[in-house]
């Protein structure tokens, strides 16, 4: 209704951009929404702590991708991904545990994460969403840059408008 799978696809078309042939970690990949978004011959290992969830995403994809109950803050691989993605995860997290699921996505080559955003341009509507968010840390750009800093070099952040339809 509001838009949430044109903004999956537009953050993996336009900002994640797997290839084909590359080797792709989902923290917190929920029921594997994101994997359906992934261009052929991807090998994608999904990471989710809601047993329910990973039980359905094996149902609907089969063979095809991998998917691991664990908890993505503890994870650790043992090999290394040519990308790493967090949709929509960091803001249900504390900063503690964000900077522990961040280690966990440096196995990749590249990292790209999507989250919501407080920002003073927001409408009435968009921020009493962000209030009542299951997420109880939806933060800054700055304070994800500065999580993400923790963890990273040459960290880089856009805030897009325009996602959902709020």
């Amino acid at each position: 209704l509001v838009g949430a799978r044109r903004s999956k696809r537009r953050f993996i078309e336009d900002y994640a951009q797997p290839r084909s042939g590359e080797s792709v970690l989902d923290l917190g990949s929920g029921t594997g929404a994101l994997f359906d978004l992934m261009p052929d011959g991807v090998e994608y290992v999904g990471v989710e702590i809601d047993e329910r969830y990973v039980e359905a995403a094996r149902a609907s994809h089969g063979a095809s991708a991998q998917f691991v109950h664990a908890d993505a803050t503890n994870y650790r691989p043992d090999r290394e991904f040519d990308l790493a993605l967090a949709y929509g995860v960091l803001h249900h997290l504390t900063d503690d545990q964000a900077r522990r699921l961040l280690l966990a996505a440096r196995a990749a080559r590249r990292f790209a994460a999507a989250e919501p955003c407080s920002t003073p341009k927001a409408g009435p509507l968009e921020s009493f969403l962000m209030r009542h968010d299951r997420g109880r840390f939806i933060r800054s750009e700055e304070a994800y840059v500065r999580l993400a800093r923790d963890v990273f070099e040459g960290v880089e952040a856009q805030l897009v408008q325009g996602t959902y339809r709020i």
